[in-house]
């Protein structure tokens, strides 16, 4: 995986907002990017390594989990609200991710 777009299905009600950012090789940690935006290295081909998503707080009380596949890993436990999904700086790919 060399980028991740995050963004809300078209057929809701209420717009929320996403917030998210990703963790590159050779990189570090990118600004975070919102609502469908591309996070990530795709003209240099770095690998994402981790992976951190937020919703805004217009609407109370919503949350986001989610849950990565790594590399030689497998997947890790779920996490949500703007933890860290993945590794950094251990040579590992972000293979997928559940929301």
């Amino acid at each position: 995986m060399t980028s991740a777009k995050v963004k809300q299905d078209s057929n809701t009600e209420q717009k929320i907002n996403v917030k998210y950012n990703t963790h590159v090789s050779e990189e570090g940690w990118k600004d975070p990017v919102t609502n469908g935006a591309t996070s990530g290295s795709n003209e240099l081909n770095y690998r994402v390594e981790a992976i951190v998503i937020e919703l805004d707080e217009s609407v109370p009380d919503a949350h986001i989990e989610y849950q990565a596949h790594v590399q030689d890993i497998g997947w890790q436990d779920w996490v949500r609200d703007g933890e860290t999904a993945g590794t950094f700086w251990q040579s590992l790919r972000l293979e997928a991710i559940n929301l």
